[in-house]
């Protein structure tokens, strides 16, 4: 209880945006407690080496067109872009048994904590993981399979807010060229291992359209279906394969785009 009362004596000051009254207001108690806890829980690398598509090495092939190379790379290689080195899980969960992992993804303001409780999808949505009540909610597992982060298909949602955090960032991901730059994101968990995953699609749906949130399949083949399904609608072609007979992990991140009835869903691969 001595890190939740540190918390809560917190006198920060709310991050700088272009909000002002009531509106700032809203955010600040989130933005104090995100901000500390990003403080006090996460150790840094102190030198980390950026990969872009500009830098990244390509399979040196003088039968193949540059182009080719290029594909094979992002293909072949797995460079770590993360710049976390460690996460105190144990001052996390003292302040809420739910947190489950923390997502990393470089290039945008994602860091946060994942949050999961089994058969309730929507307390996050207006509630901060230390469980009070925020505009910002928290980065949360949808709760209705009862596996969380160990299900086939993961379904992880957070908020677009206006002072840019959250999943926020997640809309860079509509050009392309932030992707090359950026193609992986990371899962923290707390028995210390560290998951990459590749972004295999980054998509906009037209509504609030169910069919898209899925976490379990019938057999490999309706898998399959579902994820010819995110290639088909993704914005660019990102070259990796959803691969449903590969057995590996698939992770959807969702989060609100423009009107509050789409979605915009980035895909993503365990490497």
């Amino acid at each position: 209880m001595a890190f939740m009362k540190a918390i809560l004596g917190l006198g920060l000051t709310a991050a700088g945006i272009l909000l002002t009254g009531w509106e700032a207001e809203k955010y600040q108690k989130g933005q104090k407690l995100y901000a500390f806890v990003e403080a006090s829980c996460v150790i840094r690398e102190t030198e980390t080496e950026t990969v872009c598509e500009d830098t990244i090495r390509t399979r040196q092939d003088p039968g193949l067109p540059e182009n080719q190379q290029k594909e094979n790379a992002y293909e072949e290689e797995k460079p770590d872009t993360s710049q976390i080195d460690q996460i105190d899980f144990g001052a996390l969960q003292e302040i809420n048994p739910d947190v489950t992992a923390w997502i990393e993804i470089p290039g945008t303001k994602v860091s946060y904590p994942v949050l999961f409780r089994y058969g309730d999808s929507n307390y996050y949505l207006t509630h901060l993981m230390d469980g009070r009540e925020g505009k910002q909610g928290a980065i949360h597992i949808d709760g209705s399979g009862p596996d969380g982060m160990e299900s086939r298909n993961v379904l992880i949602y957070g908020h677009n807010l206006l002072d840019s955090s959250m999943f926020s960032s997640l809309h860079s991901y509509k050009r392309e060229s932030f992707y090359r730059n950026y193609p992986y994101i990371y899962l923290h968990m707390p028995d210390g291992t560290k998951r990459q995953y590749r972004i295999a699609a980054c998509m906009v749906t037209e509504g609030i359209e169910t069919e898209w949130y899925r976490y379990a399949f019938e057999d490999d083949a309706d898998a399959q279906a579902y994820y010819n399904l995110f290639q088909q609608k993704s914005l660019y072609d990102t070259k990796t394969k959803l691969d449903a007979e590969e057995g590996r992990q698939t992770i959807l991140l969702s989060t609100c785009y423009r009107r509050q009835c789409r979605r915009m869903i980035l895909a993503v691969r365990e490497s």
